[in-house]
């Protein structure tokens, strides 16, 4: 019972918040949003896993999670080093979670087609777009 009144509440709010996004992004307004913290199979439940609104809206920046690594050259990290990257990770699980799955979010969605913008091979939207 919950989950079909959670389901028919989407139904009625996605839309709506599309229709918020296009307009905004038409008068040049950027939304961002996180790609979530349980990986591909955070969104949408399907046998393929998914991603998770809003994010997956193709009027919204998609951003997931990474680990930065930088080598110290001379100084102090703590006040005025100077630093060269080193390489980055996505955020993905870890031991210390303990099995949880908590990952960067980010694939494909069940929802909504591909964009223009993006030059993929799927013919749905793939998030995220950004990674920081």
């Amino acid at each position: 019972m919950a989950l079909q009144a959670s389901l028919l509440l989407a139904m009625i709010i996605i839309p709506f918040q599309s229709f918020i996004f296009a307009l905004g992004s038409s008068e040049g307004i950027s939304f961002l949003a996180s790609s979530g913290d349980f990986g591909a199979n955070g969104g949408t439940p399907s046998k393929y896993g998914g991603v998770i609104y809003p994010s997956s809206s193709p009027f919204v920046t998609s951003v997931g999670g990474t680990t930065l690594f930088v080598n110290t050259v001379s100084g102090d990290v703590r006040s005025n080093a100077l630093i060269k990257y080193a390489g980055e990770t996505a955020w993905s699980s870890s031991p210390q979670y303990l099995g949880a799955t908590v990952s960067s979010g980010g694939g494909v969605s069940t929802f909504f087609s591909k964009p223009f913008y993006q030059n993929t091979s799927s013919s749905y939207r793939e998030v995220p777009e950004d990674i920081c």
